[in-house]
């Protein structure tokens, strides 16, 4: 029999930063896209939503929460997809145009999780 006769997928909506409810080592692939830091409201009757948290280094401290939770859930050899863009910043918003490199501050923090980077 095939290998992908026997699998079984689920997708699941909701905050990253409590997966409570999924059992340690019983995900084999967290497939994930993170908020864009201050420049998408995702719903406006959510309160707590990552993207609205001003300050930078508090948010990737939130980013954090997800990480520590993913490699929680994931089986050895486990994987993590994360879809990341870095963060420009208009001249109007910050008085002058520049770019935060968040793909480069996800991946050095998430080593210091114990994570692994394989681009």
């Amino acid at each position: 029999m095939p290998p992908f006769d026997t699998t079984a997928h689920s997708l699941h909506l909701g905050d990253a930063r409590g997966l409570s409810w999924i059992a340690d080592e019983s995900v084999d692939l967290v497939v994930t896209s993170p908020p864009y830091w201050t420049l998408k409201q995702y719903a406006e009757d959510r309160d707590g939503q990552m993207g609205d948290i001003d300050d930078y280094e508090a948010f990737l401290d939130e980013l954090d929460k997800v990480w520590k939770e993913c490699e929680r859930t994931l089986v050895h050899g486990g994987r993590i997809c994360c879809v990341v863009g870095d963060v420009c910043i208009p001249r109007k918003k910050g008085g002058r145009h520049y770019i935060m490199p968040l793909h480069a501050d996800i991946q050095v923090r998430a080593r210091k999780l114990g994570l692994d980077c394989l681009t």
